[in-house]
């Protein structure tokens, strides 16, 4: 038989050290892990904080509707807008749809005149007027106001002066000045000017 290590005092003492050193090492490496799953008030507070990102992804897919919602409503409403490339061709556009409403009336325009173009309040259309005058019965213009309203495009009647005119004995007559606005977004162009 082979004779048992005897281990002298001083060994004993540097190898107790020694694992109680190993231990302690052991110990401060693992222990910022063993408390984060220990801590109560650790858990809450990531708890909170999960709550809130959920609630703000949540948040975030109800604005993506609401915006797809409200594209949708200003495709239909851009819908009646004029379409035309420049301000110049809106203008034309707006004066030929009141000379057919003027004839599907019976009325002559006597004077066409263009304004001057004005943008929105929020920049992003731009009103496309149009002055006219003519010489017509109450029940004419009745009809092109009806028409003009009625327009497949959104003109919008923003000045009307009458002057009653007595003429050969009647007395519905009467020399009308029209100010029509048509609607348009703003060109590309003129976006960045």
């Amino acid at each position: 038989m082979k004779p048992m290590l005897q281990l002298s005092k001083e060994r004993k003492i540097i190898l107790l050290v020694g694992s109680i050193l190993l231990a302690a090492g052991i110990l401060y490496r693992f222990s910022s892990s063993l408390t984060q799953f220990g801590s109560g008030e650790e858990i809450a507070v990531k708890q909170k904080a999960i709550s809130k990102y959920q609630h703000s992804l949540h948040e975030k897919k109800e604005l993506a509707q609401s915006l797809f919602e409200l594209e949708k409503q200003i495709k239909r409403a851009e819908a009646v807008l004029i379409k035309r490339e420049t301000v110049s061709l809106a203008m034309v556009d707006v004066q030929n749809r009141l000379q057919k409403i003027a004839g599907r009336a019976g009325v002559e325009i006597r004077t066409m005149r263009i304004l001057k173009p004005q943008k929105t309040d929020d920049n992003n259309y731009q009103t496309v007027p149009v002055q006219c005058s003519f010489k017509g019965s109450m029940r004419q213009l009745k009809e092109i106001m009806y028409q003009i309203e009625d327009s497949s495009v959104l003109l919008r009647i923003s000045d009307l002066r009458l002057k009653s005119i007595n003429q050969d004995g009647a007395t519905d007559l009467v020399q009308a000045t029209v100010k029509v606005e048509g609607y348009m977004p703003v060109p590309p162009s003129l976006e960045e000017k």
